[in-house]
This record gives structure tokens, C-alpha cells and sequence, in this order.
């Protein structure tokens, strides 16, 4: 199958700007002919339709945007360079604002401690609805909420109950982690598989300690706070603990921390994605 015209030229227009991406694009394309995809005719620049001019322009733009956002990072920019052809066709294509937060490290950290804040701006409400769906799978959740209210007791945890609760929270944390990149970080919200393989990564990462850190941040997590220590002191609680309502809190807490902390490798993976699958 012959390619495209339009990806002919564009190919031709990125081995150009690997070799000059410092100079202007029209000292990049001075002096070459691009193929014209209406007619199939080899021609100059200026001669191509204005709507495919301004798409290798606009190509042009992101490319070089690209690699010098990431010029204070050498092996960010090597790393970016090295990926896959689905992987830079992606970001070829993607609005300038996505290749900005892929290279720019301080646009990325505002972009995603903007996201973290809106969780903790209102504990629970995200995860509300993705624990409700959860409830569905009634067995695991049961088990799941069992190994909650052991934990807080200070009592031993099965094997089961703490698989059970991984199952149940990276469900809730997948859930989460979408809705909040792709509401609050603009750039995301339009990068469907960039931010899907981002999210998989960031929920793995959140519930990767498992009920083992519940018990270290409770009070961290504001939860039913009476409910809480009338548990873990073997009392009869004022008001009934909720398992929901602690592994809706918990994974909104470790998926705030999971956003913030991601780094140049998280992003390189989300982006090698492409050409894995």
C-alpha cells in the first residue's frame, strides 16, 4: 500500500527539521519540493494548497517546540527523539499544548498539581461514583471492606482481603485519575490513548502499597473520623463505618500523590504505548 501523499510530505518535511530544526521554516524549506496532494506533482513550497501548507507548518511548529522545551533536559529530548514511529506520529499530530507537556517540565508540574488540588479540594466526590460502580462486583468489595475495617482494628489482614482491596482501588483509581486529567489538564483532554496508557500508570502506582498504607494515613484522609477510632478501639461506633466512603478517600489521596509524582519516565511509557500495541 503506498503511503499518503500527505504523509510522503510530511515525512520529507521531518527529515528536514531533524537535520535543521534551529533554522526558520522557511530557510527549512527553501530550495525543496513537496508533493502536491491534489495533483501527485513534486512542487515548491509555495505552490502546495494553503491547507497543507499550513499543516506542515503547523507540524513544523510542534516539532521544534518540542525539541526545544526540551533542550535544558538532553535526555529528555534524546529519549522523545527515540521513540516509536506511532509514538512521534502521535505527537506530530497532537495540539502544541500536549508536545508542551510532554517537554516542558514546569508547564507539566502546574498542569498536574492543578489536577491533584481539585481532588483535595473535595474528598470523596470524584471517587463516589466509581466506588458505587465497584459495589457491583458485591464478593470483592465485601472482602475489600472486611480487610478495611481489620486494618483500622489494627487486626491481621488476609491475603484475600488484601488482594481484594488492590482489585477494588485501582478500579476506583483508574476512574479517578481519568476524570481529573482529563478535566483539569487542558492538554489531555483531547490526547484519548496518551492520557488512557498515563492514568493506567498513575493507578497502578496509587494502590501499589495496598491496605499496608491505609492505616498510615487515616488521619491524613479525614475519613469518618469518629467512626474511625470507635473501630479501631473495638467500640461501637457512633456512626457506621463506610468501607466506600475510606477507599473512596484513600485512592483520591494516593492518586493526588501518583499525579504529582510524575516523571520523564512515566510520560516516555505513556508515549511507548503506541508503538506496543
Amino acid at each position: 500500500m503506498r503511503p499518503s501523499a500527505s504523509r510522503v510530505a510530511s515525512r520529507h518535511l521531518l527529515t528536514l527539521m531533524a537535520s535543521r530544526v534551529a533554522g526558520a521554516f522557511e530557510d527549512a524549506v527553501e530550495g525543496k519540493k513537496f508533493k502536491n496532494p491534489e495533483t501527485g506533482n513534486e512542487v515548491q513550497f509555495d505552490s502546495l494548497p494553503k491547507g497543507e501548507q499550513e499543516r506542515l507548518r503547523s507540524s513544523f511548529r510542534k516539532r521544534k517546540q518540542m525539541l526545544e522545551k526540551a533542550n535544558s533536559d538532553k535526555s529528555m529530548a534524546e529519549r522523545v527523539e527515540s521513540l516509536g514511529k506511532k509514538a512521534k506520529a502521535f505527537l506530530d499530530d497532537a495540539p502544541e499544548a500536549v508536545s508542551q507537556f510532554v517537554t516542558d517540565s514546569e508547564y507539566r508540574k502546574d498542569a498536574l498539581s492543578s489536577a491533584a488540588d481539585s481532588l483535595r479540594e473535595a474528598p470523596g466526590k470524584v471517587a463516589k461514583n466509581f466506588v458505587a460502580a465497584a459495589k457491583e462486583e458485591a464478593e470483592n468489595f465485601t472482602r475489600a471492606g472486611e480487610g478495611v475495617a481489620n486494618i483500622l482494628r489494627g487486626e491481621d489482614v488476609s491475603v484475600a482481603q488484601k488482594q481484594a482491596f488492590k482489585n477494588v482501588a485501582k478500579r476506583v483509581a483508574i476512574g479517578v485519575a481519568g476524570v481529573v486529567l482529563a478535566g483539569t489538564t487542558g492538554p489531555l483532554a483531547a490526547a484519548g490513548a496518551f492520557c488512557k496508557a498515563l492514568v493506567q500508570g498513575i493507578a497502578v502506582k496509587a494502590v501499589s502499597k495496598g491496605l499496608d498504607d491505609l492505616s498510615s494515613v487515616s488521619e491524613e484522609l479525614g475519613l469518618v473520623g469518629a467512626a474511625i477510632s470507635h473501630v479501631a478501639a473495638k467500640k461501637k461506633p457512633e456512626k457506621k463505618l463506610d468501607a466506600g466512603e475510606v477507599i473512596g478517600k484513600y485512592v483520591e489521596l494516593k492518586v493526588a500523590e501518583a499525579i504529582e509524582g510524575l516523571t520523564d519516565d512515566d510520560v516516555i511509557g505513556a508515549l511507548e504505548a503506541f508503538d506496543e500495541g
